[in-house]
């Protein structure tokens, strides 16, 4: 679930419903106030709600070359990792073995069975 500021901070959210962090940046990616701000953000989000440990978005990791330090991070933390099929770089990726291969190393499962 998305969230503006406005549905934020008007407790409209039940407590404890599951909701998707601030995107997660790597040192250097964001400039340091702006990963300070999501972290603000997120830390009073993980005290009132469900949320996984990180958030990726693939179209990034792909093209940063990043997606092994996700899975290494997938490894000992719940990541979601934010896919678009219709992007067809995406799909194309999602399909290669190299994918397949990494999943296998994972406990991967519906965010809905946490």
């Amino acid at each position: 679930m998305h969230l503006c500021a406005n549905v934020l901070f008007s407790d409209l959210i039940p407590k404890g419903t599951k909701l998707r962090r601030n995107l997660s940046f790597w040192r250097g990616q964001k400039n340091i106030l702006n990963r300070t701000y999501r972290s603000l953000i997120d830390g009073w989000l993980v005290r009132r709600y469900q949320l996984p440990d990180y958030f990726f978005d693939l179209t990034k990791s792909i093209q940063e070359k990043t997606v092994d330090r996700v899975a290494a991070l997938a490894r000992s933390s719940t990541v979601e990792l934010m896919t678009h099929p219709v992007i067809y770089s995406e799909v194309e990726y999602l399909m290669t073995d190299e994918f397949g291969e990494l999943l296998q190393r994972l406990d991967i499962g519906s965010y809905a069975l946490v």
